[in-house]
């Protein structure tokens, strides 16, 4: 799998209003023909749009449900209920690992990376601008964290003026 792969994966689910909730390298399915697909929507949340005012924020509507540790968000590993972001945190481990062979924080999942202030390192491979997509993409506060699919893979595939090979 490549890294610009990485950036599109979730944009099919959050376009059919579902946060998936555990994207992982199992939940990736590369295609004979070499089309990438996310599989295994079975904790996916719903997306729905509460339109009060100008308040058009998104709110997650489903159960709590199991996460894969190091690739979830630190609030998804406190029990929080799932948002679009954390497909994002998830979906930037995979592009870091596709990059580096590594994970962001080694053994460690977020949760336990934020406490021990732990950050990720900057893959030496590739250039300051595509970093700061992925940076920001894996920062530990949510707010902080891109709140867009579309944000990201956008970034990321713009920033992308390198090759792994």
């Amino acid at each position: 799998m490549c890294p610009e792969h990485c950036s599109g994966i979730g944009l099919l689910s959050h376009e059919q209003h579902l946060v998936h909730a555990d994207i992982k390298p199992a939940n990736v399915f590369i295609c004979k023909n070499g089309q990438i697909k996310l599989i295994d929507f079975n904790i996916a949340f719903p997306i729905a749009r509460l339109e009060a005012g100008d308040d058009h924020t998104a709110r997650i509507l489903g159960r709590y449900g199991a996460v894969t540790p190091l690739y979830s968000s630190p609030q998804r590993l406190a029990g929080e209920e799932p948002s679009k972001s954390d497909d994002i945190f998830s979906l930037a481990t995979l592009a870091y690992i596709a990059l580096t062979g590594e994970r962001p924080f080694g053994d460690r999942n977020a949760r336990e990376a934020k406490e021990q202030g732990l950050a990720p390192i900057k893959p030496g491979a590739i250039p300051a601008a595509t970093w700061r997509v992925l940076e920001k993409a894996l920062q530990f506060g949510d707010e902080a964290r891109m709140q867009d699919i579309r944000e990201f893979a956008s970034a990321f595939a713009a920033k992308r003026t390198w090759s792994l090979f």
